[in-house]
Formats: structure tokens, sequence, C-alpha cells
């Protein structure tokens, strides 16, 4: 996962976000991890990305693996 994937922590706790979601049934904890994920995970990740691009490898690495979910961002 981790060759495909730059942030698999974050992923991790969306996919546990996601079933709590599904056991909710409702529309507002949708807009609360929307918030969440715009708010402080992408931003966070930013930054690490930026402070990682120093090392000449981190560009191969970036090219071939996604920011936060696998196959898609």
């Amino acid at each position: 996962m981790r060759s495909r994937l730059r942030n698999p922590s974050y992923f991790g706790e969306l996919l546990i976000y996601t079933g709590f979601l599904a056991l909710s049934i409702h529309w507002l904890p949708i807009l609360f991890l929307g918030a969440i994920i715009i708010g402080v995970w992408l931003p966070n990740m930013r930054p690490k990305d930026k402070s990682l691009s120093r090392y000449p490898e981190f560009a191969a690495y970036a090219s071939r693996s996604k920011l936060f979910i696998p196959c898609i961002f």
C-alpha cells in the first residue's frame, strides 16, 4: 500500500469514518467529514510533500503514488 499511497493513515481514517457515515444514514456527518478533509487533512498533506520534495528520489515516488486515495487522488 505504501508504494501506491503517500498518506496511508489518512486513507485508513477515511475508511473508518466512511463506515460511521454508513451507519448514521444522515447527510450532516458527510458535511463534517468533507470539512475535515478540506480544512485539516489536505492542508497538512501539502506541506509534507513540499518538504519531502527536496530529496531527488521523491519526484519519481510522487509520480507513481497518489496523495490520498489509491488510484484516484
